[in-house]
Order: C-alpha cells, then sequence, then structure tokens
C-alpha cells in the first residue's frame, strides 16, 4: 500500500483541462433589493430574497417580490454573515457606503425582521 504522505488524493470529478477561470456569459445573474424574512430548524436555515417591484398592469404601489429561496446549513449561514461583514467593513474602509450609513439601515431593519419578545 502507498504511503499516505506521498499519494494525492482521488478526486471525484477530475479537473477540466483549460476550464474557464470567470463565469461565462450564461452564468446565473439574479438581483434581489432585500432579504425580508428567515425561518430556521433542523440544522438548515431558509430565507428568502425579495426584489420590489412596479404593478406591470396600472400605475401603483410597488411591492416586494420573493424572487428565490436559498437554503443553507446552519453553519454555512453563519459563515457567510461573516463573509457579508467582512466585505461591509471593507466597503466603508473604501469609502463606498459610511458607517454612520450603515448603522442606519441596520437599526430600520431591526423592527422588520426581529420578533418581538413576549413576558
Amino acid at each position: 500500500m502507498p504511503d499516505s504522505d506521498t499519494t494525492a488524493p482521488a478526486l471525484a470529478v477530475p479537473p477540466t483541462a483549460g476550464a474557464p477561470q470567470y463565469p461565462n456569459a450564461w452564468f446565473p445573474l439574479l438581483f434581489a433589493d432585500n432579504a425580508p424574512n428567515a425561518v430556521w430548524g433542523r440544522g438548515v436555515v431558509k430565507f428568502y430574497l425579495a426584489r420590489t417591484e412596479p404593478r406591470m398592469d396600472q400605475v401603483g404601489e410597488a411591492k416586494d417580490q420573493a424572487i428565490a429561496q436559498i437554503v443553507m446549513p446552519i453553519e454555512g449561514f453563519v459563515a457567510a454573515t461573516q463573509f457579508f461583514a467582512r466585505v461591509i467593513d471593507a466597503m466603508i474602509a473604501d469609502g463606498n457606503i459610511k458607517a454612520e450609513r450603515v448603522e442606519e439601515i441596520r437599526r430600520a431593519g431591526e423592527q422588520h425582521f426581529v420578533r418581538p419578545t413576549t413576558t
């Protein structure tokens, strides 16, 4: 039997020669304005992405429309939130958004996303 220190692990799917380094023109694109809700349990977090859309049949009030549901393991969801936190910090450092505006957005979302506790 070969020494495990010198044997490379077998790949389930071998790399494709000349695989692209960037997404092609048909790579799925999803635009969302927000994530309006979430539910969790049994080891996963499920949440919707929504886009604010105007009526198409007449002039009227724009409304949030769910456009996709994302289901992630809880640990993956927590890791993703850490990734987004680092992105936000970098955008603040680069001057793309002010820290005060980030805090305004967070405060505005508190009532929408957090269920009140009952005593």
